[in-house]
């Protein structure tokens, strides 16, 4: 899939950015048709182009773009949505999010770790008395680092306020219409929704507990509590600075009483987090691992495209085309916060 970027640069010029789309079926020299791996035609753009699973997180990251946003701070305003219209175990609000980042005016890539810690409690000996490890349920995810991450992001290489970034994701908490893919997705887990009544609360109508109907305007007002409640924090210190007032907002979800909430919810449904693993955790910038492969670069985030690393790596072995180079984490001390 290609898609093609074209941005203006400050002498009225052009330079074109090329990333992975689709490619419509075209014309060659020959003049014959010929075809395409995909249906979806390339994407072109003057001022940016933004990519997601969903149109609510695409609109989100095109508001982004109008109000002045980085081209990569887009993607935080698009990200904070999809978490709201999507459920997942890894993306939602809980979960994880590591990030690359690609800074066009220093032309230098970062990552920003964006995954979680096992809470403190979570050891071999207490998996072992409990007999396995839980892949679902209120013991089997890490520390929440999606807020982290995104606000490292926007604190860190943004332009906007958290409050501009998180409009969009309040206005879809507030409603939006179920689509048929969430009913997909949430029917196979349905069970496993059932057994935890707060979830139940969130996701399912009626004392029978269904999925809601599609078209249905599906509301999330707890969470949408939740985001206003953030950026009151940000304004309640905005005298001390974009920056400052970004990571107060972080520091009310990890160490303040949105945290408190989160463990106390956490442990009354069984789980091994506590308020201590939430205030002690802290987020990364690092250099990303880049492994060629045929002449082509790949930038690799996070332990899981590691992984993938590793894998081409072990190609070396038996093909002269394949090599790597690791770069060492070059932002090991994480960003300063302030405590509310």
């Amino acid at each position: 899939m290609l898609a093609r970027l074209v941005v203006n640069d400050r002498a009225g010029g052009g330079r074109a950015l090329r990333g992975r789309c689709a490619s419509s079926a075209a014309a060659g020299g020959d003049g014959n048709i010929r075809g395409s791996p995909t249906y979806r035609a390339e994407v072109v753009g003057r001022v940016g182009v933004v990519a997601a699973g969903r149109h609510f997180a695409a609109e989100a990251g095109m508001r982004m773009l109008a109000r002045g946003g980085e081209r990569h701070r887009r993607g935080r305003g698009g990200d904070v949505r999809r978490r709201r219209d999507r459920r997942s175990r890894t993306s939602a609000l809980g979960g994880e999010v590591p990030l690359i980042l690609h800074l066009a005016e220093r032309n230098q890539t970062v990552v920003v770790n964006g995954q979680g810690v096992a809470p403190a409690a979570a050891s071999a000996e207490h998996f072992r008395r409990e007999g396995s490890i839980p892949t679902n349920g209120p013991s089997a995810g890490t520390v929440p680092a999606v807020v982290d991450a995104l606000t490292i992001a926007l604190a860190e290489y943004g332009t906007l306020t958290l409050a501009d970034v998180l409009t969009p994701a309040i206005e879809l908490a507030d409603g939006f219409p179920w689509y048929a893919f969430l009913t997909h997705y949430l029917t196979p887990q349905l069970d496993a929704v059932k057994r935890f009544p707060s979830g139940a609360r969130v996701y399912l109508q009626g004392p029978d507990g269904t999925i809601p109907p599609v078209g249905s305007v599906f509301r999330q007002p707890d969470l949408a509590r939740t985001l206003r409640a953030l950026i009151e924090e940000e304004r309640r210190h905005a005298g001390a600075g974009r920056k400052s007032a970004i990571y107060a907002a972080r520091d009310r979800f990890y160490r303040g009483d949105i945290g408190q909430r989160i463990a106390a919810s956490v442990r009354a449904a069984g789980g091994l987090l506590t308020i201590e693993d939430l205030a002690g955790y802290r987020g990364r910038v690092e250099a990303p691992t880049r492994v060629v492969f045929k002449s082509t670069t790949r930038v690799l985030r996070g332990p899981e495209d590691r992984l993938l690393g590793a894998r081409v790596r072990s190609c070396s072995r038996r093909s002269s085309s394949c090599r790597t180079s690791t770069s060492r984490a070059w932002g090991t001390t994480p960003p300063p916060t302030s405590t509310p």
